[in-house]
């Protein structure tokens, strides 16, 4: 009995130790098979992850090559295509801050403007992002030639972000700011801060807009010092011509002549080939004319001939004449006009010269 027992219980132990093996088994396999599907996953997550990575890199890649090669509208298709494939991209304010600086050089201004405005309101922003979109502002409010005080907000914030020579441009354009809202100290300091070109035109602008043109002047003498070859050297050289003769006649009019002389002689000793330096000499004989210096005046004016086109040879050879009879030359002034009759058969001053003429010979017959 005791041996039949002990055979069923070695039995039953058999049997459970068979079935926990088989158990064992099969726990074991579904394992396997879960961290093999598992680890598949995870392997085609990663890859399509990876892929996905290299797929956005390639395209901001591109976009930048098309952007430097000046590919516009390639640059313009490639940041469309990188904004919808990938909207969380850690680069999605780059581009869009490269899409508006397409759009402002080809002059698109509502496109420009319309991206900054969406870049200003993204949650992430690097600084060096939020300094281009401001130099983009910047650059669009001086155009814009009106005080912004959004634009004034968002410059400022940029100018503390900015280094370098984008924090001395940013200056440039706080400096413009300041000057459209009137606040000339403010202005002053930020053109000040924004050395080279930009700081010189900048200090002119704000003195003329206080009536300081012997000031503006300077600025713009010292332009012209400074960059010789710069890059708004043409267009400092207008506004020097357009001041200088502004100037110039304001101190004729108050009877300043000497220093009316001397801003006279600044435009026609710097540029020689400008129209406005016939002007210059023309203005200057006249104001020796006017105080009875005849020699100077004649002088001059033959530095007009010289120098003048065939219109403006016309004028300085009548103004000339009219000089020699004021100094008493009454011979040799209707020598003048009549040459200038004779050169000019057609001119606008011909018929002025006859009436001389006449005039002259009367006087000569009566004294």
């Amino acid at each position: 009995m005791k041996t039949i027992k002990n055979s069923l219980k070695n039995s039953i132990s058999e049997e459970n130790i068979t079935n926990r093996g088989e158990r064992f088994l099969v726990t074991g396999t579904y394992v396997l098979v879960i961290l093999f599907i598992t680890g598949f996953s995870f392997i085609m997550f990663q890859d399509r992850f990876t892929n996905t990575g290299k797929n956005e890199t390639a395209l901001y890649h591109k976009i930048t090559a098309s952007y430097e090669l000046k590919e516009y509208q390639k640059a313009l298709a490639e940041c469309s295509d990188f904004n919808a494939q990938y909207p969380d991209s850690t680069n999605k304010v780059t581009v869009m801050v490269i899409e508006a600086e397409i759009f402002f050089t080809i002059n698109d201004i509502d496109k420009t403007r319309d991206i900054i405005q969406k870049i200003f309101s993204e949650n992430r922003i690097e600084n060096s992002d939020y300094v281009r979109a401001s130099v983009l502002l910047g650059k669009i409010t001086k155009n814009d030639g009106i005080y912004d005080p959004v634009a004034m907000n968002y410059l400022e914030n940029a100018y503390l972000k900015a280094e370098g020579l984008q924090k001395m441009e940013i200056a440039g354009f706080l400096g413009y700011q300041a000057l459209f809202n009137r606040d000339y100290k403010t202005a002053i300091k930020y053109f000040n801060i924004s050395t080279g070109e930009e700081g010189i035109i900048g200090r002119a602008r704000v003195y003329i807009d206080q009536g300081n043109y012997q000031a503006a002047i300077q600025e713009y003498m010292n332009f012209f010092i400074d960059y010789p070859d710069g890059a708004r050297y043409g267009r400092v050289r207008n506004a020097f011509i357009k001041q200088s003769l502004y100037f110039a006649g304001n101190l004729k009019k108050s009877g300043d002549f000497k220093r009316s002389i001397q801003y006279y002689l600044n435009i026609a000793d710097m540029f020689p080939d400008d129209p406005s330096a016939y002007e210059a000499l023309i203005k200057i004989a006249d104001i020796y004319s006017i105080n009875k210096n005849y020699q100077n005046a004649a002088d001059f004016l033959d530095k007009a001939c010289s120098i003048g086109c065939t219109n403006g040879i016309e004028e300085a050879l009548y103004n000339k004449a009219v000089v020699y009879y004021q100094w008493g030359k009454k011979n040799e002034s209707i020598k003048l006009f009549k040459e200038l009759q004779q050169k000019y058969p057609s001119g606008s001053f011909s018929r002025k010269s006859g009436d001389w003429i006449e005039l002259i010979k009367k006087d000569i017959e009566n004294n």
